[in-house]
């Protein structure tokens, strides 16, 4: 919708609320007929109104829109991020469970084996 069109659209209305408001006792038949030219030119720019409302809307539709994927692809590169960092975390951990339980095992088979020279030591 253009200036010159708001602008019109404004002034048809003016001039409307005018004739109500100030007329009165001096309501002249010819104001019937230029309210009847100011409602059906009214109604002509109401469209072009609605026309720039649905555009708006629409516009605003589709920049939400595209927010909307922005934030979604951004919490999917977090996401991946995270699991990355997850995956690395976890398989430290596991190198040093596995590091843990070598150290145990070792030691438990030293001990086993002390043991075992001990009983054949005291069994002689």
């Amino acid at each position: 919708m253009t200036e010159k069109e708001v602008l019109r659209y404004l002034s048809l209305v003016d001039r409307k609320l005018t004739i109500y408001v100030n007329s009165g006792t001096n309501w002249k038949p010819e104001y019937e007929e230029e309210l009847a030219n100011i409602d059906k030119e009214l109604a002509q720019l109401r469209a072009l109104i609605d026309d720039e409302h649905k555009q708006t809307e629409e516009t605003s539709l589709k920049n939400a829109s595209r927010q909307q994927e922005e934030f979604i692809e951004k919490l999917q590169e977090q996401s991946a991020a995270f699991r990355q960092q997850l995956e690395e975390t976890l398989k430290e951990s596991d190198a040093q469970f596995e590091a843990m339980m070598k150290k145990y095992l070792e030691r438990n088979h030293r001990l086993k084996f002390i043991q075992d020279e001990e009983k054949r030591g005291s069994g002689r």
